[in-house]
């Protein structure tokens, strides 16, 4: 069985979009852990009704707003699932989304993390980019020490293994998928990418707005945490500079640059 997990805070706008895109899916047999972190717009009244509607939904309320890692985490503690598949509430899955990666990874066993290609999407659902990842293992270990070579809320994995290398690390609240990342690779699991475009991943106009200082040095942290798991000489190490020259550049000259920025990382 799979878990899909997702969190949820003020998204009102796309959530019923997000929910019935996973609802909708060829492959019926998951369960839907939905948790509402303390949202303060029409979330919860949304997501009630839906749960209302099916029983595969398991609606979660934090008790106070706890952000996105303590959230992922207990769904996994709750999810039931030998698979997990991350969904984002302003997202959109394909209808074979499911079907497709859970195949690839029952029939690939050693792999643990199955990512997907997606396609951009505005604030109305126009698709205005593609998004490529890197597809092989070996690809994205060489890729990862510049950019986040793997598209969250596309992600499918293996429960168990996520869970024997501690699960999300909640230590950081921003940039804790690429975290993740560096650890599983550090820790001799596999990932890969599917070429196909299994996701619609919204990107709003805070997309070219500059990250907060805090997230920045959360980044440089995340990267230099990582490059001495994977023990990267420091001539490698150049991508500590990615998060330094996003952060001094203005919005407006990231939107007139952006078809270069989207083979970037997709956080930024």
């Amino acid at each position: 069985m799979i878990s899909v997990i997702m969190s949820v805070y003020n998204a009102e706008k796309y959530l019923e979009k997000a929910v019935e895109s996973i609802l909708t899916q060829s492959y019926h047999n998951f369960e839907f852990i939905i948790i509402n972190d303390k949202s303060k717009d029409n979330s919860a009244d949304i997501i009630s009704k839906y749960a209302d509607q099916d029983q595969r939904i398991k609606y979660i309320e934090n008790e106070r707003n706890r952000g996105l890692t303590y959230s992922l985490n207990k769904g996994l503690e709750l999810a039931k699932g030998e698979y997990i598949a991350r969904m984002d509430a302003d997202d959109i899955s394909t209808s074979d989304r499911l079907k497709k990666q859970v195949d690839y990874l029952k029939k690939n066993k050693e792999i643990s993390l199955i990512g997907t290609s997606a396609y951009n999407i505005d604030e109305n659902g126009k698709i205005i980019a593609e998004r490529n990842v890197p597809l092989e293992y070996e690809e994205i270990k060489r890729n990862i020490n510049l950019v986040n070579p793997i598209i969250h809320p596309s992600v499918m994995f293996k429960k168990k293994d996520i869970l024997d290398i501690g699960g999300y690390n909640e230590e950081f609240k921003k940039v804790q998928d690429y975290e993740l990342w560096f650890r599983i690779i550090a820790n001799g699991l596999k990932v890969e990418n599917l070429s196909e475009r299994l996701l619609y991943y919204r990107v709003n106009n805070q997309y070219f707005e500059r990250k907060s200082l805090s997230y920045r040095i959360t980044d440089i942290k995340v990267r230099w945490r990582g490059y001495k798991l994977l023990s990267l000489p420091i001539y490698k190490r150049y991508g500590i500079l990615v998060p330094i020259v996003l952060g001094i550049t203005p919005p407006f000259i990231l939107k007139v640059l952006y078809k270069y920025l989207k083979r970037l990382d997709p956080r930024n």
